[in-house]
Parts: C-alpha cells; structure tokens; sequence
C-alpha cells in the first residue's frame, strides 16, 4: 500500500513541474503573418536607436518591468494561446484600444512587437491587431527578447 507522505511527495512534484511542463506545450509561432515583416534583432537595435519606430512589448507585466528594450512601450494582449484566429485577434484589438500610447501613435509610424521568444503568441496577436486598427507598417521581431539578450543589446 503506498503511503500518504508518498502520494503527498509525489503530487509536490507533480505541481513543481506543471508549469515547465505547460510551456514545453507551446508550439512556435508562424514563420510568417499575412501583411507582417520578420525582423532581427539586428533590425530592431537600428530602429531603438533611430527612435523613429514605435516598440511595442507584448510580454507579461513582470517581464517587461524586469526588463525591456529601450523605449518600448507595454502592451500585451491577455490570452498567450496558441491561436491566431478571429476571436484571439479581436480580443487583443479590444486590449489595444486600452494602450493609450499605441491608439495615440501616427499609424504611418513603423510600429514592432516583440515578446520572449518564438513560442510566445501575444506577439503575432499585437502584431495583428495593429494591422486591424490601421497601422500600415507593421513589423515582428518573432525571436523576441530572446534573440535581443542573445545579441547583448541594451535593456532598460
């Protein structure tokens, strides 16, 4: 008969080991999105510096609290499913609408989400949802702040 403390040990692991086991779950992102240009890192560093693009972060709250690149703005759609479909992307339309630097940005303005890395969604969802609410140069830094910390690129 397996004893309480054993079963009790056992479902601690379980729950220690859940949310690494839920990441893995993520697939990556597309290699590409409809209306959408993949940048790199490489891109992105020569646009923060220009400041002439808006730099849109898409990760969770901590994250970019943590860490972001230099004058990105936060704004990061609620749901990180693996999903680019209708709903998914009027959900972060609907959230967009409470950034007021993004809704006060020139839709003209070269605008470039980024998020951890390329199994994160929020990314390619912003990036849409930009692209639904007029802006008409929209970029993906699909690698994410992975490939930005790779680089040793400055953070704030």
């Amino acid at each position: 008969m397996i004893r309480k403390r054993t079963v009790q040990f056992l479902l601690a692991l379980l729950f220690l080991f859940a949310g690494q086991l839920h990441a893995a779950d993520f697939p990556p992102t597309p290699t590409t999105l409809d209306g959408v240009e993949i940048v790199d890192a490489d891109y992105m560093f020569q646009a923060m510096e220009s400041e002439a693009a808006l730099i849109v972060d898409a990760r969770k709250p901590h994250a970019f609290k943590s860490a972001h690149i230099p004058g990105a703005v936060f704004c990061a759609p609620h749901s990180s499913k693996a999903d680019l479909g209708a709903n998914e992307v009027d959900a972060a339309v609907a959230f967009m609408h409470s950034c007021g630097e993004v809704m006060q940005a020139d839709r003209g303005k070269e605008a470039i989400v980024y998020c951890a890395s390329a199994r994160c969604w929020r990314s390619p969802k912003a990036a849409l949802a930009l692209k639904k609410i007029g802006f008409t140069n929209v970029k993906w830094l699909r690698d994410g702040m992975k490939s930005w910390e790779k680089n040793e690129f400055p953070v704030e």
